[in-house]
């Protein structure tokens, strides 16, 4: 079952106690969850992996190496709703060196109308 990762699982160096009891150094890398299940958990028993995470993210372990992160819908679609911003914010920021073109509001208006009445017509 999901189990809370050890933040003293692991010193500064990243040596490590394997199963054999010996130890062993690693390239440590950052995971960005508190609980940890391994495939063969997540396959025997997934409801109980969404239990115990509680709603929190967990990391998908295969021979101890994070292959996946499994998330809640909520967090996932709030992740891709933050992703679309970013992008829609880039997006603002490199049409702001655009050169801008000045147009009053009777411009802008006669425009639309004009826009509206080809649509009309094409109808």
């Amino acid at each position: 079952m999901p189990r809370v990762m050890p933040s003293e699982a692991a010193n500064a160096e990243g040596a490590m106690t394997n199963d054999k009891g010996t130890c062993e150094v690693r390239e440590m890398k950052s995971l960005f969850a508190r609980l940890a299940a391994t495939i063969s958990e997540l396959k025997a028993n997934p409801n109980e992996v969404l239990n115990q995470a509680n709603g929190e993210p967990v990391v998908i372990l295969s021979h101890n190496k994070p292959r996946a992160y499994m998330v809640p819908v909520e967090t996932f679609e709030q992740m891709q709703e933050q992703l679309e911003d970013y992008r829609l914010l880039l997006e603002a920021r490199k049409r702001m060196d655009d050169e801008s073109i000045p147009v009053t509001i009777n411009e802008l208006r006669a425009g639309i109308q004009e826009k509206s009445a080809q649509g009309v017509e094409q109808a």
